[in-house]
């Protein structure tokens, strides 16, 4: 019995068949992490509010979402209804909310969380 797949691919198919069948699922799997890990937003950084802080809280503490580092943004450039955990992205000399964003990362931490704590 061959356990080894690649082998009963070739077996199996022709040549073309099984390498058109690799180059499938490995274009498909760097599909799905490019959008899980870092959704194409033409280079635009994301910065997700860590906390605000500071006297009557004057700057907002943000993770960039792409390479990790915390950076202070001043409270006046930021979109007044802005919270703690939102997604934020600089469009047109403030930094806005990213609605779209929020709810993409809202359900994969809603689904992450339920999978935690499943009975």
């Amino acid at each position: 019995m061959n356990l080894n797949f690649f082998n009963s691919l070739e077996h199996t198919y022709s040549n073309n068949i099984s390498n058109n069948s690799i180059d499938y699922f490995i274009k498909e799997l760097q599909n799905y992490l490019t959008t899980y890990f870092s959704p194409n937003l033409n280079n635009i950084d994301l910065y997700t509010i860590d906390r605000f802080e500071g006297d009557n809280e004057v700057f907002a503490v943000c993770e960039n979402r792409r390479t990790g580092k915390m950076i202070d943004i001043p409270i006046s450039q930021i979109s007044p209804n802005a919270v703690e955990d939102d997604i934020i992205r600089y469009k047109d000399g403030i930094y806005v909310i990213d609605e779209e964003q929020n709810s993409i990362i809202g359900e994969k931490m809603k689904k992450m969380s339920e999978e935690v704590f499943k009975k």
